[in-house]
């Protein structure tokens, strides 16, 4: 929450914070009771809607997955190449 006001502070804004939540069972339904430092409105997203609106859902997981791995594999090659280095084994 003080990024939220920090970043409000800065750019002259109200102080205020949406909260997006999908509607999973395990959620609380009365976090609009919330007493935060800042006002939050909490905004449940709609049923079967996250996969079509959530980024996470949308590959991005996936695409850092591979990326992860690649660095993982040029880091181990770097260590392994060479004569006089580590082998893999």
């Amino acid at each position: 929450m003080f990024a939220v006001k920090r970043y409000c502070k800065i750019k002259k804004l109200e102080s205020r914070a949406p909260l997006l939540i999908d509607n999973a069972p395990s959620h609380p339904t009365n976090l609009s009771d919330l007493i935060t430092c800042i006002p939050v409105e909490v905004v449940f997203l709609p049923p079967n809607t996250t996969a079509l609106i959530q980024s996470m859902d949308q590959g991005i997981i996936s695409n850092f997955k591979a990326y992860y791995l690649r660095q993982t594999f040029r880091q181990m090659f770097e260590k392994t190449d060479g004569e006089e280095k580590q082998s893999i084994r």
